[in-house]
């Protein structure tokens, strides 16, 4: 079992090898490595947790340059970006508000005004195993969107492509392949999630209790955990296909959240989650999901693993408490069997 000390190498280590990086197109830095496989730089990063008692346990980070000079304050910009979020689903795409910005801009400069892709994830001692490796696999994906989507991109979103000094690199790392040659053809077929007894196995371990209602069945998982007088829904599907990836596992969070400015909040929650320490990973983007507030993530045929639905699950309950808890400290969460009860009485 990993230490402390040697967690975060092992992980860039890791990430390294399965992207099988050439020294040469690396640049190793004190938390990581930046590499260029193709025309956008890429930030790998691993730290430590500093609070006492917690060292063992890393955040671990890849974040791809995609647009720059991106028209941060504009409404079309805003709402754009929160309802193509779902076209992402396995990363996130944040830029930072206007609000902060206007704050920062004068120590930080115009550089700050860039669209990037993002994921991170936890680990800990018990995940070292296998969690960097997936976590690797993963954020391929957005690696290599960024090489094939940024310039359209930027045509649709306003600002331009954020290409290294050398501009566009017409011979991109092979390893940017993988994603066409083999998640795709892998998506062609039946989900791998079809037919699982984890999502039934879930729903009776968890899905009972004041936090947590849960109901499975061998081709998906409901979950409903409290969000002051009513519920965040959280449910895994195996039947989604994603419209680059194929057939896998769709993973969402919908919030009881409805309000004028949501695209403007799911600009803050991707950026937050960018940001700050969660404790759950960020393989996935908050987005509008029919006018409400929601967060997708998506796995894969290629990704999977025995036991990993059961991981996106426990991380999904994690995020609809850390919604919860920092943009609505003050609201008091109700007991799911009163949730459940006002609620069924409400209908009879």
């Amino acid at each position: 079992m990993a230490t402390g000390q040697n967690i975060g190498q092992i992980c860039l280590k890791e990430i390294a090898s399965v992207w099988q990086v050439d020294d040469a197109a690396i640049e190793r830095v004190e938390q990581g490595f930046d590499w260029r496989p193709g025309s956008h730089l890429v930030r790998v990063r691993a730290f430590p947790n500093e609070r006492p008692g917690t060292q063992n346990r890393w955040r671990v980070s890849v974040e791809t340059d995609f647009l720059t000079s991106v028209p941060i304050e504009d409404t079309k910009f805003i709402n754009l970006i929160a309802t193509s979020c779902s076209m992402t689903s396995t990363y996130s795409m944040q830029y930072p508000p206007a609000e902060v910005l206007k704050k920062y801009e004068e120590y930080v400069g115009e550089t700050t005004r860039t669209l990037s892709l993002f994921s991170s994830v936890y680990v800990s001692p018990e995940m070292v195993q296998w969690l960097p490796q997936f976590f690797a696999r993963e954020a391929l994906i957005q690696v290599t969107n960024a090489e094939i989507q940024s310039v359209i991109s930027s045509e649709i979103f306003g600002g331009k492509p954020d290409f290294l000094p050398s501009g566009k690199n017409n011979s991109p790392d092979n390893i940017l392949e993988v994603v066409n040659e083999v998640y795709a053809p892998q998506g062609k077929n039946q989900s791998r999630w079809q037919d699982t007894e984890e999502f039934v196995k879930f729903a009776e371990t968890y899905g009972r209790s004041d936090g947590c209602f849960g109901i499975g069945d061998k081709s998906g998982l409901t979950l409903e955990t409290p969000f002051g007088d009513s519920s965040a829904l959280i449910r895994l599907r195996s039947e989604v296909k994603h419209p680059q990836l194929g057939s896998g596992l769709l993973v969402t969070v919908q919030i009881p959240f409805t309000a004028e400015e949501v695209a403007k909040e799911v600009a803050w929650l991707n950026f937050l989650e960018a940001r700050q320490w969660t404790d759950f990973p960020q393989l996935g983007c908050w987005q509008i999901h029919n006018n409400e507030l929601a967060h997708a993530s998506f796995v894969p045929n290629a990704l999977y693993s025995d036991g990993l639905a059961t991981n996106f699950a426990l991380w999904s309950i994690a995020r609809a408490r850390w919604l919860r808890q920092t943009r609505w400290p003050n609201l008091e969460d109700k007991p799911m069997i009163e949730i459940l009860k006002n609620r069924y009485s409400a209908t009879t």
